[in-house]
């Protein structure tokens, strides 16, 4: 019974273990392509940013490619440089991806 119940109480931590992983990936997703969509809409580049942030390109390039996330300080920042709210990054917004579909 106790290797019974050592066995759930893994399989249930592992478990969410992975559904973390999953959210922190579709989390990384979700900002690497607003982020794409804010500097276009603002006429600003990787190279742009990465000046401003004061960070290599290859660390916006990570970012944009949904590889890393930058820190909450950094994301505030970026915010504050296109003059957008925080969740216009971090949020999912079906509605402005089928614009361009239409």
């Amino acid at each position: 019974m106790l290797i019974v119940s050592l066995y759930v109480k893994f399989k249930a931590q592992t478990t969410h273990i992975q559904w973390g992983a999953i959210m922190e990936e579709n989390l990384r997703k979700i900002f690497a392509n607003n982020l794409k969509k804010q500097l276009s809409l603002h006429n600003k580049n990787q190279s742009d940013l990465a000046k401003y942030m004061d960070v290599s390109t290859a660390t916006v390039s990570e970012w944009c490619n949904g590889k890393k996330m930058p820190r909450t300080d950094k994301i505030r920042s970026i915010c504050n440089w296109l003059f957008i709210e925080m969740n216009d990054l971090l949020c999912e917004n079906d509605a402005d991806d089928d614009v361009g579909d239409a």
